[in-house]
């Protein structure tokens, strides 16, 4: 489930332009890449969620039982129910599958997309990219945002909703991409 988690955040700012993606999602694309840093807050399956996409491939993932930070050099994976982190210099594959930001400049080339209905997107894998089958992505009337997404892959359906972005006009410090490490949790430090 954690991994289809990633697989779902990855697809939720993954969109940078290409040829196969209709305007409205190229436009999506423009503004993530344009931004120096973008607070998203959303639900999946119809719990909160929210993250933090930095310049340079940083991240902060927090889906409550689960949260992973992202500093540009270190990894850090904080389980909070089992109270254990672990700390890696992920290589560049590791990065490639399983950073949100690290992905944005390949889901473009990656997936082909069409229009359902409305302002509802069908977005497909060009080729066999993780194990997403397929993303249905709507926007709002008006706004270059999506609302919410579906994504189908190889362990279940997603629902990604209620999406919220607020982007930031300056970047925001290292620190809010590395973990502050909680007493009493137990670190497996494999740098």
């Amino acid at each position: 489930m954690k991994k289809l988690l990633f697989f779902a955040l990855i697809a939720l700012l993954g969109f940078s332009a290409s040829a196969e993606l209709p305007a409205r999602v190229k436009e999506a694309a423009k503004s993530v890449n344009s931004t120096p840093t973008l607070r998203v807050e959303f639900k999946v399956n119809g719990r909160p969620g929210r993250m933090l996409l930095g310049d340079g491939g940083k991240f902060a993932l927090d889906l409550g039982d689960a949260r992973v930070y992202y500093d540009g050099t270190t990894q850090w994976a904080y389980l909070v129910p089992d109270k254990e982190v672990s700390i890696i210099n992920p290589t560049a594959d590791e990065l490639a599958a399983g950073n949100p930001a690290a992905i944005l400049s390949t889901l473009g080339t990656a997936f082909s997309g069409v229009r359902l209905k409305g302002e509802t997107y069908r977005l497909m894998p060009l080729s066999g990219i993780s194990d997403i089958s397929e993303v249905t992505v709507s926007f709002p009337g008006t706004g270059v945002w999506p609302q919410s997404m579906t994504i189908v892959a190889g362990a279940g359906t997603l629902s990604v909703a209620d999406m919220k972005f607020t982007p930031g006009k300056t970047k925001s410090p290292l620190s809010a991409f590395q973990l502050k490490v909680p007493k009493g949790v137990t670190v497996t430090d494999l740098r």
